[in-house]
């Protein structure tokens, strides 16, 4: 069961690594719900929310981490137990070029996640299901005003009622962003490892068994 969780966790971010590039064309639609506001003379990053993403970003690299962290909770979290929401959320989020791919990979994902650990089938049956991701730390790979690549170091607990004892899976997924009209969209992702505790290398009796994005990292305080 173990591994089959690991697989759900990282699933999507193998399959959405196919999407191969395209010319950028206008950005996706949808119904917007503002978020709640800033004090007067400070930005809000993810200032407003479509299909329960938030989006509306700055050009620089608050912007493009805040918009990493936000893609990568989303991906990871309750959205992912109902199919068609989480169909909508990915092709929000998404970059014009990457919408049919990510859109065909979100399926692929909610299918694998409901035949794998069957999350969606018991929360969809009433049963309690919790499913959730908590940035934790985050790294800056690339940064232009066109394209951005961040590291997110993530936790994502999973827990079903009778079914699931609590879960906990870490995951370092690499972001590739792309800088669309006046927004963060994501093109495509990396999962860089995953595991009960991720690290560069395997720990020895020579080295440390902390894993290095708690050190190397930034701590995500949000925001």
């Amino acid at each position: 069961m173990a591994i089959v969780i690991l697989l759900s966790v990282a699933g999507l971010a193998f399959l959405v690594g196919r999407a191969a590039a395209a010319p950028v064309a206008a950005g996706p639609t949808g119904a917007a719900v503002p978020s709640p506001s800033a004090t007067p003379g400070q930005s809000v990053e993810g200032g407003h929310v479509v299909d329960g993403v938030p989006l509306g970003y700055t050009d620089d690299q608050r912007g493009a981490v805040a918009a990493a962290t936000a893609f990568a909770t989303a991906l990871s979290g309750p959205l992912a137990l109902t199919p068609d929401a989480y169909r909508r959320a990915v092709t929000a989020m998404a970059a014009p070029n990457a919408v049919a791919h990510l859109a065909e990979a979100a399926d692929q994902q909610t299918t694998f996640l409901d035949s794998s650990a069957h999350l969606p089938s018991l929360a969809a049956a009433g049963v309690p299901v919790t499913l959730r991701c908590v940035a934790l730390s985050y790294q800056v790979e690339a940064l232009t005003a066109l394209n951005a690549s961040v590291r997110v170091w993530s936790v994502t607990f999973m827990a079903a009622g009778g079914h699931l004892v609590t879960t906990a899976v870490w995951a370092t997924i690499e972001y590739r962003l792309l800088w669309v009209g006046s927004d963060w969209r994501l093109e495509r992702s990396q999962v860089i490892d995953v595991g009960w505790a991720p690290a560069s290398v395997q720990p020895t009796p020579a080295t440390s068994d902390m894993p290095g994005q708690l050190h190397e990292y930034r701590e995500y305080l949000g925001g």
